[in-house]
């Protein structure tokens, strides 16, 4: 094979590798080219790009006839050291031609394997032509590195600019937004949220394209519920991972459903830098202030460095977010913040105090609505339960949840065993007895003469007669009373409705029941419908004091079933005892009349919550109501 000579198709070749080593492509995608264009330049069998590792020479990538790679990689020990020369080293039937890249360090080569049939212009065609080769492609790691010095300089500069700006206000507002909104161009994430803590409480502060946190979303509820667990044990975790637990892999699905997101990485931020933290057991840990939470909606999976990216924001966002929630805990920091207020400390003493007068002033004149909020149930008025009148077994049901009776209308039989064995007993007893005494009048006519002892006996038929005409007469009252009590186990609607019992036949069929037992209850549902509510009795002083002065009282409540829809009732029964609410407490029983057709929907037993108009009083008394009544009753009450 005639060795390659400088033909315009050799020069092409050239000038194609020489364009991809200035062009902006990744390591993998230059060697791929190259090596495709090498083989054939050079007539080559295999061209093969090497990496030193550990003092053995690696083929990265190659082209052509992998299979003697292990064979060339034997053979290069020649270019271990750096050399501007190419190198050929003869392998037998077949040649290795290798060239060493210089870049800095020769941990990188090229080479070409040229096959057993060549003449030396070849080999030296392939030599040149490789050392050409081997300079472009040092020139593209050069290109690189300076591509990688100038992103370098860029991202510090965009690092310097986020630092300056989250650290140039102490309001906290304008921290979390330069958090979010700056930090998300950095990270390269589609979205940034900030989790402020409080306490023990985690909530969301600023997310970034967002005006305004809706506190209301689902989404952001359920963020607040995943970032939670994460941020509380201090550690950065990616969704999804291999690091996470089982309750985190339940709040992400329901966050993925809700959001759509496809990766999420949580970034816990700390009142010191992250790098500063030291592991020394005796110095105090920085204090966990918030959280960074980063979302990428894309299928494809977020860069490498956008981890590294979101830690070295962290470490500027923690401290700016520390100071700027110990400024929002300083007593009116805004009043006090550079020219909002004379600078004088006397001026500012004298206007603190007139503010505090103000304030007092506003508290004690000031009139607003005073409201005492009560928790209960929507129930049809006409609402009656039913209960078991004899112990026996539920041997007939007559009817299901949601079917409609009448009034007196049977709903179940029940069978009493003792009281048919007893009813049975008695019946027998009145036909022995009214055997008996058709035999006793009998015997009585048959008896004839006038003799002493005729007289005599006649008596005793005559008293045996009436003996049994009172036990007859007797026997028949308990058997009345025994049909009673049978006819009271077929236990009858008391009002015209429907059964809203669930589960009857599941509860009741075949099943024994007790006397007293509550069986079912029946409502009326096409009729009124009132709140059943109950008032924690410490306030019920201030209700009798409302219901006194008015006869009504308007009260606003929420259906928890509907509660974005707020309707008006009036109060017009306030009970005078208290009661125990298995679920409120002691309370006051209240029933609030409500016009049913505003409601969208009608449910018996849903919870209800429910605000009282009691008038109006003064701002203070309303908001400090409840720490004025323990204080009389806990504190002053004990002197």
């Amino acid at each position: 094979m005639a060795a390659p000579d400088p033909t315009p198709e050799l020069a092409r070749t050239i000038d194609e590798i020489a364009g991809l080593a200035q062009a902006d492509s990744t390591e993998c995608a230059f060697y791929t080219a190259v090596l495709a264009r090498l083989a054939p330049a050079t007539g080559a069998v295999a061209a093969t790009y090497w990496r030193l590792q550990a003092r053995r020479w690696i083929a990265e990538y190659s082209s052509g006839a992998t299979e003697l790679d292990a064979v060339a990689a034997q053979h290069l020990g020649s270019v271990s050291q750096p050399s501007t020369r190419p190198v050929s080293i003869d392998g037998g039937e077949l040649l290795i031609v290798a060239a060493p890249i210089d870049d800095a360090a020769a941990e990188r080569a090229l080479s070409v394997i040229l096959p057993a049939k060549r003449s030396p212009e070849q080999e030296q065609g392939a030599v040149r032509f490789l050392a050409i080769v081997a300079d472009l492609a040092a020139a593209f790691h050069r290109q690189q590195r300076l591509r990688e010095l100038e992103r370098f300089q860029q991202q510090a500069a965009l690092y310097d600019r986020f630092a300056q700006l989250v650290h140039s206000e102490l309001r906290l507002g304008p921290t979390v937004y330069a958090i979010v909104n700056d930090g998300r161009r950095i990270v390269d994430a589609e979205r940034l949220t900030v989790l402020v803590r409080r306490g023990a409480k985690w909530s969301v502060a600023a997310v970034s394209g967002q005006a305004v946190v809706q506190r209301a979303s689902t989404t952001v509820r359920l963020l607040e519920q995943l970032a939670r667990p994460a941020l509380v044990a201090g550690e950065a975790i990616e969704l999804p991972g291999d690091g996470s637990s089982p309750q985190t892999d339940a709040a992400w699905q329901s966050y993925v459903d809700e959001s759509s997101a496809r990766t999420l990485r949580i970034q816990p931020l700390f009142a010191a830098p992250q790098s500063s933290l030291s592991n020394d057991d005796s110095q105090p840990q920085p204090e966990l202030v918030g959280g960074l939470v980063a979302e990428w909606f894309k299928s494809a999976p977020p860069a490498p460095s956008s981890a590294s990216s979101l830690a070295a924001i962290a470490n500027h966002a923690g401290p700016a977010l520390a100071n700027a929630l110990s400024y929002e805990r300083i007593p009116l920091a805004s009043i006090w913040s550079s020219g909002g207020f004379p600078t004088s400390r006397l001026l500012k003493l004298l206007a603190a105090v007139a503010i505090v007068i103000v304030i007092g002033a506003a508290m004690l004149l000031v009139e607003t609505d005073f409201t005492l909020t009560a928790e209960g149930q929507l129930q049809p008025q006409a609402r009656r339960h039913v209960f078991a009148h004899a112990d026996g077994v539920v041997t007939e049901l007559l009817v299901a949840d949601g079917d409609r009776v009448e009034a007196g209308g049977v709903l179940l039989t029940l069978q009493d065993e003792q009281l048919d064995y007893r009813i049975q007993e008695i019946n027998g007893q009145l036909l022995t007895n009214a055997k008996k005494l058709e035999s006793v009048k009998a015997m009585r006519v048959a008896t004839s003469g006038d003799s002493a002892a005729t007289a005599a006996l006649k008596d005793q038929y005559a008293a045996d007669e009436q003996e049994l005409n009172a036990a007859i007469a007797g026997l028949r009252e308990q058997l009345k009373l025994l049909q009673r009590r049978r006819e009271r186990l077929a236990i009858r609607s008391p009002i015209k409705g429907e059964a809203i019992t669930l589960e009857l036949r599941e509860r009741l069929n075949s099943r024994p029941v007790q006397r007293g037992q509550l069986l079912m209850t029946i409502a009326r549902l096409d009729g009124p419908w009132v709140l059943k509510l109950t008032l924690p009795d410490q306030r019920a002083g201030h209700l009798y004091e409302a219901f006194g002065d008015s006869s009504e009282l308007t009260v606003d409540f929420v259906v928890l079933t509907d509660p974005d829809v707020r309707q008006t009732g009036t109060l017009k029964t306030i009970a005078r005892s208290t009661r125990v609410d298995p679920r409120l407490g002691h309370g006051v029983p209240l029933v609030v009349e409500i016009d049913k057709t505003a409601l969208p929907t009608l449910q018996p037993g849903a919870t209800v919550i429910a605000r009282i108009h009691c008038g109006r009083r003064s701002v203070g008394y309303v908001w400090l109501r409840e720490a004025i009544e323990f204080v009389q009753s806990r504190v002053l009450f004990r002197f």
